[in-house]
């Protein structure tokens, strides 16, 4: 009876545990495994239809403020081309944007076209009358210069003896009457002929300058107004270092002019080459003022037949003459 009890002692006992065991387990919360878990997400990404609309509506929300805010930013305006009237700049206005943006690009391009084309036409027109006016000084001062041999050609009468006053003066008075006239006759052709030349030659040194000047334009280094200065400095300075004198300068063409920008350029490498060479041969010499002694490698002597390689192996006189056989 002692053992049966002691059996049912334990007995209950166990039953307790179970109990408890049983408690336990019911009461813990199952986690989920990573292989369901990921199974879950598989699920949601091959059916996002089935997402909680939650989320729909707050991306929902979203896009509409954004698209709100894109609303409430002002479009661009484009101003209508200055080349349409009123009622085109009405019909303008009621355009696409797209169409607005096309069309204003393509009068601009067409006023870029055209403003180019007229300068150009300008600048040839300006260039034909200065061509046809040079021509014309020129043949001027060939016209003067032919004049000027005419009148040297002109034998004036001999002025009256002064003894023929007291003799007859009626002819005395007539002889130098006729010798005045004459005199004042040629003095005023002479002024024309000098007048003829002086604007003729006024004319050529306008023209040649008009010409000069285009050409220096042409130069980018003298459109840009902050270089123009140093660009004539420079050619000055050249010009001065060669021995020419202002005039010489002043009636220099375009051409002269970059070269001798140029050859202030040449001058300056050259001074700078010189001073390097000063400098290198000041580290070579000594204090005493001669030049370091440099080391002298040995000569070196090829045999007739042999090779300057390492190897030294005789080369045939065929094979120098024909290495590729």
């Amino acid at each position: 009876m002692t053992q049966f009890a002691d059996d049912a002692a334990v007995g209950g006992d166990s039953v307790e545990d179970t109990t408890v065991a049983t408690e336990a387990v019911v009461d813990t919360p199952v986690e989920a495994t990573p292989e369901k878990s990921e199974e879950i997400s598989d699920i949601d990404s091959m059916y996002p239809d089935d997402q909680p609309k939650e989320s729909q509506d707050d991306d929902g929300d979203d896009t509409g403020e954004q698209q709100t805010n894109e609303d409430d930013e002002p479009a661009e305006v484009i101003e209508a081309p200055a080349s349409l009237n009123a009622d085109e700049k009405t019909q303008f206005a009621q355009l696409d944007p797209k169409a607005q943006r096309l069309l204003a690009d393509v009068e601009a391009r067409r006023n870029s076209q055209v403003t180019a084309a007229t300068t150009k036409a300008a600048n040839a027109q300006r260039e034909a009358e200065s061509r046809a006016a040079m021509a014309d000084a020129q043949a001027k001062a060939v016209y003067s210069q032919q004049l000027r041999a005419v009148v040297e050609s002109i034998k004036l009468p001999d002025a009256p003896d002064p003894a023929l006053a007291y003799s007859d003066p009626a002819s005395y008075v007539a002889q130098k009457a006729h010798y005045d006239s004459a005199q004042a006759e040629l003095s005023q052709f002479m002024q024309e002929v000098e007048q003829i030349g002086g604007e003729a030659s006024s004319t050529v040194d306008q023209a040649f300058v008009d010409a000069r000047d285009r050409a220096l334009m042409a130069i980018p280094e003298i459109q840009n107004e902050e270089t123009r200065t140093g660009f004539f400095d420079k050619a000055f300075e050249a010009a001065e270092k060669i021995g020419l004198d202002r005039s010489q300068i002043d009636h220099a063409t375009a051409d002269e002019l970059k070269a001798l920008r140029t050859i202030y350029d040449d001058q300056q490498d050259a001074k700078l080459w010189r001073e390097h060479k000063a400098a290198k041969d000041a580290a070579r010499r000594n204090p005493n003022g001669q030049f370091k002694p440099t080391r002298q490698l040995p000569p070196v002597t090829i045999k007739p037949g042999t090779s300057s390689g390492k190897s030294g192996q005789p080369i045939s006189m065929e094979k120098m003459l024909y290495p590729n056989d």
